[in-house]
Formats: C-alpha cells, structure tokens, sequence
C-alpha cells in the first residue's frame, strides 16, 4: 500500500502516517519500538543505506520519524518477475546476512531455539486463523504435526547464523526508481539464515524455484527441501489469514490437504 500524504493506516502494530516527505510511524507495543529502534539504528552504524534512515525518536511516544521511502512492492505488478524480485532483494539482504558485529542478547535466537521460536509462533497462528475459519480440529490437529515434522528435521540441518528480517515480503518492500528501502525492522532478529530464506520463498512464491542468485558460499550450505518444507508451513499460516478474501474455504483446504499427505 502506497502511504497517500496526511493520511493515517494501521499495520497491526504501528500506525504509520506520512507528513510531506517524512514517515511517522507509532507503536502500540513498546517492546516493538524499541526493537526497531535497535536495529534501524545497529544497520545505520554498519553502513546499510537501503534501510529507513532515522530522522528522530520520541522514547515517551515510541514513535520513529524517516524520510518518505516511495511505494510499495505490492503496488507494483511484481509476480510476472518474481524470481528476478526475488533475487534482487536476496543481493541487497546478502550484505546484511555477512554482518559479524554482535547483536544485542535480548534478541539472538539460534539454533535448534530458533526453529523452536518458529513452531510456537506458527501452531499458535494455525490454531487461532484456522478457529476464525471453522476448520475442523483434526485439519489443525494434523497441520500441527506436520509442522513438528518439519522443525523436528531442523536438528539434522546445519547452522547459518544471520542477522535476519523476519518478514521479509513484498509488502516490507518499498521502491523509488531504482532504489530498495527495506521497512519494519520490530521482528529482526540473530538466528538462522534458512528460516528468512524460506519466509522470502513464500512471501515472493518462489518454492520449487533454483537459489542460484544466492552466492554459492551460502547456497552450498543450505538445504533447498528443507527450506520449501519450512516454507509451505508458513504458507498454511499466511493463506489462512485470507480465507474468505483471497482464498476460498475449500480451496485452503484443499491446498493443505496437499501438503500435510505428502510427508
């Protein structure tokens, strides 16, 4: 959604609003203020230019003030060239997946807790959008064990530790001619690398498509079925969400069915 001067929209946990050429954004929560806080301000130091840059900050508001980025991915008519939006969003990501600086405790999660951190956040989401979807608990009951199914497999998968978006989706993405801005850094996090990979395959629907734009330091590394899997589990969450907007009742179910009888 492209943000329209003076106007006000609510992105779940932040109103944002623009003024001219600047963007106000306000959070409800301020654990999530301060973690965007955190890292536009940690990427800022390290260099990265296709992030927000942080004009001011208002502690007792938890507002965050920055210049007026251009329109968003989704306004665009991006799905005739996802793989290439896919891949150039991959190649900017790729700097800040190389950063070594530390990031701060509170908001490392890796290894086999990160993928914990991943089952807990998707089961809740399946058990809370399937409810509002009258999906029988035996679909949910089922889509559950094959989410364990997938982080069980984590364990066999090696660590790639990366500084990583969390959400990284068309949505998060705005454009100004030839210019990137990233935006909506309140979920980054220091984890694993093949859970922002298969969030992106998702959110660009790129799963079953080659990872050769990644360098091959970090593609030789990385399980590509695994990813997928982990993938379509946050597909069953996100698909969901629209049922009855984007996505019919028996259409969902049906692409479910798909995925948790293939294991």
């Amino acid at each position: 959604m492209t943000i329209a001067k003076d106007q006000e929209y609510h992105f779940g946990q932040s109103v944002v609003r623009r003024n001219n050429n600047v963007i106000i954004k306000t959070f409800f929560c301020p654990e999530d203020y301060y973690q965007e806080k955190y890292f536009l301000s940690f990427l800022q130091r390290e260099g990265i230019n296709f992030i927000p840059r942080i004009i001011s900050i208002d502690d007792q508001k938890y507002e965050i003030i920055t210049p007026y980025c251009g329109e968003n991915l989704d306004d665009i008519d991006w799905r005739p060239q996802k793989l290439n939006w896919f891949c150039s969003i991959a190649s900017f990501m790729g700097k800040i997946w190389a950063i070594k600086n530390p990031i701060d405790n509170q908001y490392r999660k890796l290894e086999s807790n990160a993928f914990q951190f991943v089952e807990n956040y998707l089961s809740t989401g399946y058990q809370t959008q399937m409810a509002k979807a009258n999906i029988k608990q035996e679909t949910v009951c089922r889509s559950i064990d094959w989410l364990k199914e997938v982080i069980y497999s984590s364990l066999q998968q090696p660590s790639i530790p990366a500084l990583i978006h969390f959400d990284l989706s068309p949505r998060n993405i705005l454009v100004d001619k030839d210019s990137f801005c990233i935006i909506d850094w309140s979920r980054a996090m220091y984890s694993e690398l093949s859970i922002e990979i298969a969030i992106m395959r998702e959110k660009f629907e790129t799963i079953g498509q080659p990872l050769n734009c990644i360098s091959y330091a970090i593609r030789s590394r990385l399980n590509l079925n695994f990813i997928d899997n982990l993938a379509k589990c946050f597909s069953i969450y996100r698909k969901a969400k629209k049922i009855d907007t984007v996505i019919s009742r028996a259409d969902y179910l049906r692409f479910v069915e798909t995925i948790i009888s293939s294991s």
